[in-house]
């Protein structure tokens, strides 16, 4: 039955359902299985955004905006649909490709880099989250996963963590920098790669 598809459809088909029977890519509402567009590993002229939304329109696969709140444009997880799964030639017998149960509050559930996200539950698992303050040295000695200048400006262009200026004394010109997680940082809840 994949003959009624384009054959690069029929690719990312098959992507999907590997993506689900090996519990790979990431985790989104409770289900395993889902994978952006940089998650596919073969010739990039076969996926496309456009191919992906083809197939979602269709029925064939799911699609779940999952950007930050500071995002203008969707970054797209996806996932093979049960109407996906019969379009293919011999799905592995009693594989369930179980719907996401519900909607989950997305203003806290979004993908975050990992530099970013490492560091975030670092914060995040400190005794007072929102109320204590760290020097770029102790963020480095506090992360266990190396985060770069892009990922401490990319959480706080998106409010996650909060900086302030403090006066130096070995150097009054120059103040320091500390930062903080913000109650809404508390909250954020990254997507996460699904563990096999």
């Amino acid at each position: 039955m994949v003959s009624s598809i384009p054959p690069h459809h029929s690719r990312i088909l098959h992507t999907l359902l590997a993506a689900i029977t090996t519990r790979e890519g990431w985790e989104w509402q409770g289900t395993h299985g889902w994978l952006l567009l940089s998650d596919f590993d073969f010739r990039p002229a076969f996926v496309t955004a456009d191919s992906l939304a083809s197939l979602a329109r269709k029925g064939f696969t799911i699609r779940e905006d999952v950007r930050d709140p500071a995002r203008r444009t969707p970054v797209w997880l996806h996932r093979l649909a049960p109407a996906g799964a019969q379009l293919l030639a011999s799905p592995p017998t009693g594989l369930s490709i179980p719907l996401p149960p519900g909607r989950e509050d997305r203003r806290h559930r979004f993908y975050v880099p990992p530099g970013a996200a490492a560091l975030l539950a670092s914060l995040q698992a400190l005794p007072a989250p929102t109320s204590t303050w760290l020097f770029s040295r102790d963020l480095a000695a506090l992360s266990p996963q190396h985060y770069s200048d892009t990922d401490l400006a990319w959480l706080e262009s998106r409010s996650i963590i909060e900086k302030e200026s403090v006066p130096s004394a070995a150097r009054p010109h120059r103040p320091a920098l500390r930062r903080r997680l913000t109650p809404f940082g508390l909250a954020v809840r990254p997507l996460l790669r699904a563990s096999a």
